[in-house]
């Protein structure tokens, strides 16, 4: 199973032509789910793309000691305390 991205955001459903044809149409996030690796290489054929979902953040942040925020800077955005850096 595979979610592949249409180049174009605007093409919400996309047909399989062929014997096993199939139809289908994009979640919510705008990616299809595709669970034959022949319509996956169809795709492919016509600028469809591995859709890079699930990424792995590789820097933590800072957490406000006061109000719990999480932020990128030292200083609390929320409240203006001093932020610790977060341990993964």
């Amino acid at each position: 199973m595979t979610r592949m991205v249409m180049p174009d955001s605007a093409c919400r459903q996309i047909e399989v032509e062929g014997p096993t044809g199939r139809r289908y149409t994009t979640g919510r996030n705008g990616t299809f789910t595709v669970t034959n690796p022949t319509h996956e290489r169809r795709l492919r054929e016509i600028g469809a793309f591995p859709a890079n979902v699930g990424g792995t953040p590789t820097m933590s942040g800072y957490r406000c000691t006061a109000c719990s925020f999480s932020a990128f800077f030292t200083t609390c955005g929320r409240c203006g305390a001093t932020c610790e850096r977060e341990t993964s």
